[in-house]
């Protein structure tokens, strides 16, 4: 019996995980229902708000460039909105959106927008990351710019000459492709594109208004045939089963769904064509392993050798054998058994695409030891990931480089002078595109900040006696962003993601007051992206770094103790338990780290349920609460709290803090029951040990700021004193990003006051208490190329004495 807790159950199941509340797309969608219960996210996004037919207006993109959409009003225009809050399923039609929508638009001269108006500025790039499109704009702002943005995900909008000709749900995403292709692109040969990963095959398997899918059962397999027909009584689905005798030349070009034993079924209709594997009722072969097909587990999908604009799902398990925990996220997963008999993961991983032609790829996968006796004797042996050897010989410290010249040799690193202000004493650092810094102190006092610059990870000394340290963290042919600092008590590390082989990783490396440490591989070899990255430190030779591990529908919180410079093993952060969803759900990010005076770490983080986007708290071993009230257990009630991107922090009483900002979709205008401009706050509570309970609930934020305000990150200096900074803003493109401060003194919030420079767009904010008393704070500001980063050295209490305001 296949288990209700799998989120990709076989598509022809009923059971819906809980009541699915939306308004103009619920029959549109009701068959991606029976996939997944992801779309709970999405059944609040909507909105009644007048949606604009033409297309118009100023915006802004990610970086604060200003956008003309009246200059886009020739061709054709696709925008397609997104949210990275909206659990992963974002991750799913995202690459469907991007090769069939905007590659074929590209090709006929369209242009190309995503819409993410409601998410912070580094979960949208992490998102982008994620489908490395760093070409199309993110439109981002002004809130209004969700007027072409309706009703749920997954949504589209499409304009010819300016002028809309389609806006609403975009599935079913076959049919709705199929019935604008002529529309979007007339006169024009628009394939259909086949996308990653096997969630996005098996949702176009069962999106079958038009009889495009073909359920396959081995021959004589009576009772499956009859297990299949019988859920799809119920399912009331157009999906035909055949036993494979019985497919006929049109059955063979449909997306097609092989569902029994692996070694049962002859695969004749798929000995045709070009495929990126080979499946024999004797063996499956992939790249350079070839699998006895009896003995392993399959499941993936490529696309169809006899049409290749559908899909074949393989989704087989061999007799005897409990089929582990489908891995929706990758083109293709081969279990079996390990040396203890136990089911293991051989391989798995995506496939290179080239238009619909699919082809296996070293670097796209990822290889258990146990899959070393099925490669082929002819081909050379392997590391994985093509790896180095570990670094380190210490059994606690398995790392591996990967990242080739990371060793670049020093360059160039700008470093302004000081320059005095109302706020304190500033100097900014780097050339251009410098994005989301981080900072650390060492044992002598000095403030060292990293940042990324165009794909690079940089160090710098801000507080050096004569001339800056500067040095090039991670340099080499590697995309790397998202840094985060830390200080051991006698090593400085940095973390950061990276991407040597295809898959973004967290990586490390420490500054051991002469050189940097060879880099280190921190999360797992899987072939996934990581997102999110945060570091605690109690100075006293440990530190604790966590991150997300971002599995398409799900999202795991990981982390990582290193004691001395060496790491221990991979642990599952134990998160809020999601009643609602099952046991094996999990969709947490944006961790927050605080470290006590007794060394011991705690934090917060964003987590999909017990509300839609709600903020959770724990120490990582035990399970975390909810800091967001609960107030009905059903996920969407309007009675419960959302809020999102907390910051933890731990006071000198020992009480633990988690301060973060409203929910932005219940403000600025959306949904339709919330007032235009509903201020996005930012919020503080403090954990009662005694009645384990979240109290004190406090507003930092007043109702004369700016509108919009986001990504709180505190830090409790010397004295005891809490200080937290945001960035914030109104909602019209003349009022640029600002960073604001406020501080906890004898039970008093001070009033915020802005400490950024006028003017300037500034954004992403994080502070740092000194051992001297001092508080430091960093953001980056400027927009598009002209970015860099700041650092402020506060002068006592600036939100207190008629400072910047």
């Amino acid at each position: 019996m296949d288990n209700p807790m799998i989120p990709c159950n076989p598509p022809w199941s009923l059971r819906l995980i809980a009541p699915i509340r939306v308004r103009v797309w619920r029959i549109l969608c009701a068959a991606m229902l029976l996939i997944g219960p992801c779309w709970l996210a999405m059944a609040r996004a909507g909105t009644d708000k007048p949606r604009s037919d033409v297309l118009t207006g100023p915006a802004e993109d990610l970086w604060g460039n200003r956008i003309d959409l009246a200059q886009y009003a020739q061709g054709t225009t696709i925008i397609q909105p997104f949210s990275t809050s909206n659990c992963g399923y974002c991750l799913v039609d995202g690459e469907f959106f991007q090769r069939s929508y905007f590659e074929n638009n590209i090709q006929a001269g369209g242009h190309n927008f995503l819409l993410c108006p409601f998410n912070p500025q580094l979960d949208i790039y992490s998102h982008v990351k994620h489908f490395r499109d760093a070409a199309t704009p993110v439109l981002v702002f002004p809130p209004g710019i969700d007027r072409y943005h309706l009703d749920g995900f997954p949504y589209l909008t499409a304009f010819r000459e300016g002028h809309r000709v389609f806006g609403g749900v975009a599935c079913p995403h076959e049919k709705t492709f199929r019935s604008l292709r002529e529309k979007l692109w007339p006169g024009r040969e628009s394939p259909l594109r086949l996308a990653s990963p096997v969630k996005m095959a098996e949702t176009l398997l069962v999106e079958n208004d038009d009889h495009r899918g073909v359920l396959v059962v081995p021959d004589g397999d009576t009772s499956g045939y009859e297990h299949l027909c019988k859920r799809l009584e119920k399912a009331t689905s157009s999906v035909v089963v055949r036993f494979e005798k019985d497919l006929t030349e049109e059955d063979v070009h449909k997306n097609l769904y092989f569902y029994g034993k692996p070694d049962a079924f002859r695969y004749d209709v798929l000995q045709r064509g070009d495929k990126p594997i080979r499946i024999t009722p004797a063996v499956l072969e992939i790249g350079a392993y070839c699998f006895p097909t009896k003995e392993m587990d399959v499941f993936g999908c490529f696309p169809n050798p006899n049409n290749p604009e559908a899909y074949v799902v393989l989704r087989s398990a061999a007799q005897g054998m409990n089929r582990p925990m489908p891995h929706t996220h990758t083109d293709f997963t081969i279990a079996g058994k390990d040396a203890n008999g136990q089911n293991t993961v051989l391989l798995e991983g995506g496939f290179e695409k080239n238009d619909n032609r699919w082809g296996y790829s070293e670097s796209l996968m990822v290889a258990s030891p146990e899959a070393a006796k099925y490669r082929r004797p002819d081909t050379q042996q392997a590391t994985q990931l093509g790896a180095a050897s570990p670094l380190c010989v210490c059994e606690k410290c398995l790392l591996s480089a990967t990242q080739g010249d990371a060793d670049s040799s020093e360059r160039n690193i700008r470093v302004s002078d000081w320059v005095a202000t109302d706020a304190g004493a500033v100097r900014t650092f780097g050339t251009s595109k410098c994005r989301f810094p981080s900072m650390a102190e060492d044992a002598n006092g000095i403030c060292w900040v990293t940042w990324e610059e165009n794909g690079n990870i940089l160090l710098a000394s801000a507080n050096k006696p004569g001339k800056a340290t500067t040095m090039v963290v991670e340099g080499g042919r590697a995309d790397s962003f998202n840094p985060v600092a830390a200080f051991d008590g006698s090593r400085l590390w940095v973390f950061y993601i990276s991407n040597p082989r295809h898959y973004y990783r967290l990586y490390g490396r420490y500054f051991d007051g002469r050189e940097l440490s060879k880099p280190q591989l921190v999360s797992s070899e899987e072939p996934i992206d990581v997102i999110t990255p945060a570091v605690a430190s109690a100075r006293d030779g440990k530190i604790l770094v966590a991150w997300t591990d971002w599995w398409a529908n799900f999202r795991f919180l990981r982390y990582r103790v290193f004691t001395d410079g060496h790491a221990g093993k991979v642990q599952d952060a134990l998160v809020k338990g999601v009643t609602v969803q099952g046991d094996s759900y999990q969709d947490a990010w944006w961790p927050s780290l605080a470290t006590d005076a007794k060394g011991r770490v705690w934090g917060a983080w964003n987590q999909h349920y017990p509300v839609i986007l709600g903020v959770c708290a724990g120490d990582l071993v035990s399970e975390g609460s909810s800091v967001t009230k609960v107030v009905n257990d059903d996920p969407l009630s309007d009675e419960n709290e959302n809020g999102g991107y907390p910051s933890a922090a731990i006071d000198a009483q020992g009480r633990k803090w988690v301060f973060w900002a409203s929910f932005e979709w219940h403000s600025v205008g959306f949904p339709k029951n919330t007032p235009e401009n509903t201020p996005v706050r930012i919020f503080a509570s403090y954990y009662d040990e005694a009645g384990k309970d979240w109290v004190g609930r406090q507003t930092l934020t007043t109702d004369e700021q700016p509108v919009i305000s986001r990504t709180p990150k505190a830090a409790v200096d010397r004295n005891g004193v809490i200080r937290v900074v945001w960035s914030s803003r109104g909602t019209t493109v003349d009022r640029p990003w600002e960073i604001r401060i406020s501080s906890l003194r004898e039970g008093e919030w001070s009033k915020p006051a802005r400490i950024s420079q006028e003017g300037v767009s500034s954004q992403a904010p994080n502070i740092l208490p000194a051992s001297d008393g001092s508080v430091w704070v960093c953001w980056h500001q400027g927009t598009g190329d002209k970015m860099q980063v700041c650092v402020l050295h506060l002068r006592a209490a600036p939100e207190q004495s008629g400072g910047a305001k």
